[in-house]
């Protein structure tokens, strides 16, 4: 009996090492690429901002001066019936 018990211990020292070290390489991961979102965030709000205007007022002018056509549509009333017009006949 105890050789079974001292080989279930075993067993459960390896398995808790490997998943203690996979909780630690999977934190350090995620913390490192946190770190490196920081820093890129950091870089793109020290760089200046720079807005081609021509091209903005170009963009604006063609999509809120545009010409808007209407649509005419012209209904006519439809009438349900289970008789075939005669000129389908």
């Amino acid at each position: 009996m105890t050789k079974k018990l001292n080989n279930f211990y075993i067993f459960l020292f390896l398995t808790l090492v490997v998943v203690a070290v996979l909780v630690v390489f999977t934190f350090r991961s995620i913390f490192e690429a946190v770190s490196v979102s920081y820093e890129i965030d950091n870089v793109v709000a020290d760089t200046e901002l720079k807005i081609d205007r021509v091209v903005l007022n170009k963009a604006y002018s063609t999509f809120f001066e545009r010409e808007i056509e209407e649509l005419n549509i012209k209904s006519e009333p439809v009438i349900i019936s289970d008789e075939v017009p005669e000129e389908n006949k």
